[in-house]
């Protein structure tokens, strides 16, 4: 079980891009293929892929926060003693923080509003929620990982170490935990 979290929180929004970028490319294809070789257009392709890269895009911002490839300007904070720099960084993610907070607060009451329309899409028929359900599992995704960076920053900051090395350390403390738990467990 452990080594399958771990994988999925190394790869969670990497698998799921993937598949809808796979999505896009199979929907795009087909379309392509009956548009010049049936001479029929299909109506739902274009909209499909538009709907998979909106989830796209909101999905991978949990990927960049965690990856910390997200754009951001650094040249005053890089200017910065090291320990200074790792207090701005942990400053910069409690803003982030409450920003990917109240995103996710919001998104919920658009939610409900798109729900309560039953609006559909106009090709596919769907209803509108589906789409806009990204809002908030975009954003809680990207609050989950804003609050891990948080730790991982903290601990570094704490200990001293690099953020590489307080990642390493907190997999040590949660194979600790399950360890004592799966003790636990064989003795009941």
């Amino acid at each position: 079980m452990k080594k399958v979290l771990m994988w999925l929180d190394d790869n969670l929004e990497i698998l799921l891009c993937g598949l809808l970028l796979t999505a896009i490319t199979v929907v795009m294809s087909i379309q392509v293929i009956m548009r010049y070789l049936v001479g029929q257009a299909l109506p739902w392709p274009e909209e499909l892929s538009r709907y998979c890269y909106i989830w796209i895009t909101f999905l991978s911002i949990g990927l960049t926060i965690r990856t910390g490839s997200y754009f951001r300007v650094t040249a005053i904070i890089d200017l910065l003693p090291e320990k200074l720099h790792k207090v701005m960084e942990i400053f910069c993610h409690l803003v982030n923080l409450v920003f990917f907070g109240a995103c996710a607060y919001v998104s919920i009451d658009i939610i409900a509003t798109v729900y309560n329309s039953t609006q559909s899409s106009p090709a596919m028929r769907i209803p509108m929620y589906f789409v806009y359900l990204v809002l908030p599992v975009g954003m809680f995704i990207s609050v989950f990982r804003t609050i891990q960076m948080l730790y991982l920053n903290i601990r570094a900051l704490i200990t001293g170490n690099d953020l590489k090395g307080a990642q390493t350390e907190a997999e040590s403390i949660i194979e600790a935990i399950e360890s004592e738990n799966n003790d636990k467990e064989d003795q009941v």
